[in-house]
């Protein structure tokens, strides 16, 4: 009866540690702001959603994407950083405007506000909340960008000098 109580209880704890699944945790840290499993998840889930790739056909894709979009997000942290530095803002109603249409567009691509609730596996008004939050990052990194780059010339000679420099590992565009 010992033996079998022993096997039993191996079992269960066997089958509930295979059983676990990460449901989120940190992927990295960019000064005092965290960037979370979730986050990265959801940032590939849009742009998958958005350019119509199946995630389970295409589990290869989604990993290099996680990849790309974390890199991104630490890049877009440190620039953010940046903008709350110099006290850059946002206009409340120009980001009401870009949130109502960007949740317009994926209710329109997932079909339905119920089918894009269940994409995300949360509810309407967390995945609102989500994407204001986004954008308005989005929105105050794009600002630091054009300040930076505001009065920023680049001659001919430059550009020719620069393809020449990297021709070999630049894409290859056909001719429009």
């Amino acid at each position: 009866m010992k033996k079998f109580v022993v096997i039993l209880f191996f079992l269960l704890g066997f089958n509930f540690a295979s059983a676990q699944q990460l449901i989120d945790g940190i992927m990295a840290v960019v000064g005092k702001e965290i960037i979370l499993y979730s986050e990265v998840q959801q940032l590939v889930q849009n742009y998958m959603m958005q350019n119509r790739i199946d995630p389970q056909q295409n589990a290869k894709l989604m990993d290099q994407l996680s990849k790309q979009m974390l890199e991104r997000m630490i890049e877009q942290k440190l620039l953010l950083a940046k903008a709350e530095e110099d006290t850059i803002t946002v206009d409340d109603q120009t980001l009401d405007q870009q949130v109502d249409a960007r949740i317009k567009y994926m209710i329109q691509q997932a079909g339905s506000e119920e089918k894009l609730e269940q994409i995300f596996g949360s509810p309407m008004k967390k995945i609102k909340r989500d994407t204001r939050k986004l954008l308005k990052e989005q929105m105050m990194v794009e600002q630091v960008r054009a300040k930076k780059l505001r009065g920023t010339r680049v001659s001919r000679r430059e550009v020719e000098e620069f393809y020449k420099t990297y021709k070999d590992s630049l894409p290859i565009q056909e001719a429009t």
